[in-house]
């Protein structure tokens, strides 16, 4: 199995570097060039993913202000959002408010 692993990273950091495709091409900004990732700006400040965005954690807690925030900021990532925070933060509560949200599509 660790075999199996050794040759999927192998070959996705061969196709990193060979591959000159549109979606590899802005993959290789992000991880070798460090490009920072890119967030939806539309000029109302609104988002597809963020538009039925609620308050509501799944299971009905509410999230505080910097949970909704960080939701709001995950759903208007084009490229990617990394959630951080102490233990007991609540970043699985976010992340899990991300998936349902992503879910109600």
């Amino acid at each position: 199995q660790g075999s199996t692993l050794f040759s999927m990273m192998k070959a996705n950091l061969v196709d990193l570097v060979l591959e000159n495709s549109e979606n590899v091409q802005r993959l290789r900004e992000l991880i070798i060039e460090k490009a920072c990732p890119r967030a939806d700006a539309s000029p109302n400040g609104e988002n597809k993913n963020a538009e039925a965005l609620d308050n509501r954690a799944v299971g009905g807690k509410e999230l505080n202000e910097k949970q909704t925030a960080a939701v709001s900021a995950a759903l208007k990532a084009q490229d990617y959002a990394m959630v951080l925070g102490t233990p007991g933060s609540g970043k699985t509560t976010i992340v899990l408010r991300i998936i349902s949200a992503l879910l109600s599509k």
